[in-house]
């Protein structure tokens, strides 16, 4: 189920208690949102094979979303990382993972964390298991600012999936990350915390520490190239500087790139 009260328009909410979302409800942003997690808890506990390719706040459009959390201990957290289901339709006969992300910004949607915690989301599909940065189309522009908060514990699927933290496809994709920490993640591909595909990633402060993946323990980037015009397409552009800290980041026995 769609939850829009947080519709177009310029909002401030504060979480006020713990909430647990059930069945197959999430957030859908159209607007300009200030979420406050107030110390509070958000689980996303769905049936595990309801969630599956469903975010917790999906940004469409010009949305404008902005996580933080004033009292401190806040989090949004999933609660089926590692669990399996029984397949039905397309996956019957199979033993899926459950899995689901964070937050999805996507179109010229801009989401950016100031604080707070998102942890314990997975992936088993070529999308990353947290935050992913999709324009859809080569004219749209999302990106995902990281100024604070914490990004933890979030992973892929053993043998497959890229960018546990963070994943960004095409040239009109961007991610920035000033500040705040991304740490414990693993993919079972390519990159351990982010994952570039022809995206555009600017990393001046914050730390990314102790991520795992095949290749790229920390950032995987690599150029776009595709058959279809569904997003601008060329190389990724990764730049690091200032008080950045990258470190304890390692790749596979067969990879390579542990930062």
């Amino acid at each position: 189920a769609e939850l829009r009260a947080l519709g177009s328009g310029t909002h401030y909410a504060k979480v006020t208690g713990n909430i647990t979302l059930e069945n197959d409800a999430y957030f859908i942003i159209n607007g300009t949102l200030t979420l406050d997690l107030n110390g509070h808890t958000i689980t996303y506990a769905p049936p595990a094979e309801k969630c599956v390719g469903q975010s917790v706040f999906r940004c469409e459009d010009n949305a404008n979303f902005t996580l933080m959390d004033s009292k401190g201990g806040g989090k949004i957290t999933f609660a089926h990382l590692g669990e399996t289901y029984t397949g039905t339709g397309t996956e019957a006969g199979e033993t899926p993972y459950s899995r689901a992300y964070a937050v999805g910004v996507r179109k010229n949607s801009t989401f950016t964390m100031k604080g707070g915690t998102i942890e314990n989301f997975g992936n088993t599909s070529d999308f990353g298991a947290t935050v992913y940065v999709n324009p859809l189309n080569a004219s749209n522009h999302p990106s995902f600012n990281m100024e604070g908060g914490v990004i933890q514990n979030c992973q892929t699927n053993p043998s497959q999936g890229s960018g546990a933290a963070v994943w960004a496809r095409g040239t009109n994709a961007t991610v920035n990350i000033s500040g705040g920490t991304i740490q414990n993640c693993n993919a079972g591909n390519n990159g351990g915390a982010i994952y570039a595909c022809g995206a555009r990633v600017n990393i001046t402060g914050g730390q990314i520490l102790n991520c795992s993946a095949q290749s790229g323990g920390a950032i995987y980037a690599e150029n776009y190239s595709s058959t279809t015009t569904d997003t601008a397409q060329g190389p990724s552009n990764v730049t690091i500087s200032g008080s950045a800290k990258i470190s304890g980041n390692r790749a596979g026995t067969y990879g390579k790139g542990g930062a």
